[in-house]
This record gives structure tokens, sequence and C-alpha cells, in this order.
């Protein structure tokens, strides 16, 4: 929790622990929904070994995805910024910006 609220600005730091948490609070009933009817058709062991080859063949993609963007920047490309449009600000309005962060 303490890389997240490192990692993103103040602004937009309680929207993105808000995500967070809903995405952690909603994953716990959706694995007992999907894994019981799997280890009732296939077993303890290979649904968990299943989720277990899940699990890293994710992991291993979301690395993949963060090494090629680190990559990108420390060649020359410049991250896009996000800056509100002239319009909203010219109207005073506050738009909100969401970045997840993948940690590996």
């Amino acid at each position: 929790m303490a890389l997240l609220q490192g990692q993103t600005e103040g602004v937009s730091r309680a929207q993105v622990i808000a995500v967070y948490s809903a995405i952690g609070t909603l994953s716990v009933p959706l694995g007992t929904l999907a894994g019981g009817p799997m280890i009732t058709s296939f077993g303890a062991q290979p649904t968990i070994l299943g989720c277990a080859g899940l699990t890293l063949v994710l992991g291993s993609v979301a690395a993949a995805v963060v090494i090629g963007r680190a990559r990108r920047r420390s060649d020359g490309e410049a991250a896009a910024e996000y800056r509100p449009s002239a319009e909203s600000a010219a109207r005073g309005r506050k738009d909100i910006h969401v970045r997840l962060v993948w940690w590996i």
C-alpha cells in the first residue's frame, strides 16, 4: 500500500486507492464463485495448479509490459502526461485521472 501511495499523485490518490480496494474486495467472492465449481469438476490439486499457472502467465505479461514501457522511456520517448483541456480548466471543473500502476 505504501508503494501505491508513493507512486500516485496527491490529487488522484483517493480515487486510485478506491479502485485498488474495490478490485481486491471483489476478487474474493468472484474467486470463490469460479473456484467452487472448478474444484467440484476437476479436483482441488488440478484447480490450484491451473490457478498457479495462470498467475505465472499473467505476471509474465505484466512484467513484459512494465519492462517495455521502461525501455521506451529510457530510449528517449517521453511518457504521455495528463493535462486538463483548456475548456475544462476555463470552467473550473476538475478532471479526474486515474492511473493504475502494476507491480510485480
